[in-house]
């Protein structure tokens, strides 16, 4: 029971820290501010690859990132920066991560409370009026965050697939980055996600596609299938109706030469007249990583392969151009 008690104070605590850092953090950034350096969203489904990206990209990259130590205090990117800069220590083990959650306070964070100051939880998006002073407030935070830095900044959350539009309008050296995975690998490993976190296929796990919203299929093979195109569908609309850069990659490109895949995101950074450099204290990157295959049981085995087929589902869910 005291534990609790003091859980709730902590957590108490934490929120009016971190809405009084925001606060000020805001009153004293000018969104006016100009920046040359680009800001990179990470994108995708769930289970495509993402954490991996990002993990290889901050290692590789001389960019800033949200740790767990910013996710701690995500009211003001400036002090959490600076914060960092006396607290980093390599990581023993870079690549690793459990859905998304990565271990270690220098680790990448997929700063979830930081996003939730200016989008509504559960992925609802809000129209572009309403946007409008949110999006100012967000772009102050990521001016202060370039400024203590002196560094492009990667950030990657899934559910920034579904905030291409707004954050586009906020932030004019956007590129985004769209990790795409082979539908029937990745649904296996949203499906075996389900069940090895929440102990059932049935039950649902991260973002939920605005096309799903009112129209949830009833069996976990779709839902996961359905998952995955609506999100990319969904992404590819954005980026065309943002006239956004982007850049697509693909897990299993990353997978089988992740250094040849990183040169290429450099290349074509470059391409789009941002400067990115290559860091000299960079952690050494394994030549592959293993292309692995989620177990399912027999049963889910079948419909999933059953639905792929029938639905002629294999082909989809590719961001192939780059903008």
């Amino acid at each position: 029971m005291l534990r609790k008690i003091l859980r709730l104070i902590f957590g108490v605590a934490t929120l009016a820290l971190n809405r009084f850092l925001s606060f000020f953090e805001e009153a004293f950034s000018s969104p006016k501010s100009s920046c040359s350096l680009p800001t990179i969203y990470i994108v995708g489904a769930p289970r495509s690859g993402t954490t991996l990206l990002y993990q290889l990209m901050v290692n590789y990259f001389n960019v800033s990132y949200p740790s767990n130590l910013h996710q701690r205090f995500y009211g003001s990117l400036f002090l959490a920066e600076l914060a960092s800069k006396f607290v980093k220590k390599r990581p023993k083990k870079p690549f690793s991560s459990d859905h998304g959650q990565t271990f270690g306070l220098s680790e990448p964070s997929e700063f979830s409370a930081f996003w939730y100051q200016f989008f509504p939880r559960g992925g609802v998006i809000i129209n572009n009026s309403e946007w409008k002073p949110n999006g100012i407030r967000l772009h102050k935070h990521i001016i202060a965050f370039k400024k203590a830095s002196g560094r492009p900044v990667v950030f990657k959350n899934v559910y920034n697939s579904i905030r291409i539009p707004q954050l586009a309008l906020c932030d004019p050296n956007a590129i985004f980055i769209v990790n795409t995975r082979d539908i029937e690998s990745n649904a296996r490993s949203i499906l075996a996600g389900r069940m090895r976190k929440n102990g059932s296929y049935a039950s649902w796990r991260s973002l939920l596609p605005t096309a799903m919203r009112f129209n949830i299929p009833e069996h976990p093979e779709e839902q996961a299938v359905n998952q995955i195109s609506a999100i990319y569908n969904e992404t590819e609309a954005s980026l065309k109706q943002s006239n956004a850069k982007f850049i697509s990659v693909e897990y299993e490109s990353l997978c089988r030469n992740p250094e040849a895949t990183l040169k290429l995101i450099l290349e074509q950074i470059k391409c789009m007249g941002f400067s990115l450099e290559v860091r000299g204290d960079r952690v050494s990157i394994p030549e592959s990583f293993k292309l692995g295959r989620s177990n399912l049981d027999n049963d889910m085995e079948d419909r999933l392969d059953d639905y792929l087929h029938s639905k002629n589902k294999l082909k989809e869910c590719k961001v192939t151009s780059t903008s």
